[in-house]
């Protein structure tokens, strides 16, 4: 399309679902919605038809993203320090901090598994100043521990979202 000398190009995903017997407006309606979230996710001008896999699948996202925002009021993102060594020396010289969920149960989740939902949903944000504030604590700790402990750092990877936030200098400071 050009509008006003400009061009414009327009892509559509698109979400088909079939009326399976017994089903209503309703389910015919919420099927094809799936579909077509399926669609935006994997990519511009898709075509998705509904599979009733899907529905399981939006189920578990759904309460994947209860559990975590369950766990940001929990405080269950927790961090797990690398080790950075300088190896002319052999002297340790800072860490790495890798976040970590640890839920309620005690069991540890892999961040495959929960980052990307983290990112999709925005609660990146509170959960990385939660994650950093923590780290910075800790950092504080071990510099206040000793002379030896006066020159450490910690890396912490961010998300590009998080960059985005127009407090992301006060959180570090």
């Amino acid at each position: 399309f050009v509008i006003r000398e400009q061009e414009l190009f327009i892509t559509a995903s698109i979400g088909i679902a079939l009326a399976a017997p017994g089903a209503t407006p309703d389910d015919l309606l919420r099927d094809a919605d799936t579909a077509m979230t399926r669609a935006r996710v994997g990519g511009r001008g898709r075509i998705e038809v509904f599979e009733t896999g899907m529905r399981q699948q939006v189920l578990e996202r759904l309460q994947l993203d209860a559990a975590l925002r369950l766990g940001l009021e929990n405080h269950e993102f927790l961090p797990h320090y690398q080790p950075i060594v300088d190896l002319a020396s052999g002297r340790l010289v800072g860490f790495e901090a890798l976040m970590r969920w640890q839920r309620g149960d005690g069991r540890l989740v892999s961040p495959a598994v929960f980052v990307p939902t983290l990112e999709e949903s925005g609660l990146i944000v509170p959960v990385g100043r939660q994650f950093v504030e923590d780290v910075c604590a800790q950092l504080k700790a071990w510099r206040a521990s000793g002379p030896d402990s006066r020159h450490l750092w910690v890396n912490v990877n961010f998300a590009s979202s998080q960059f985005a936030e127009p407090d992301v200098l006060e959180t570090l400071l």
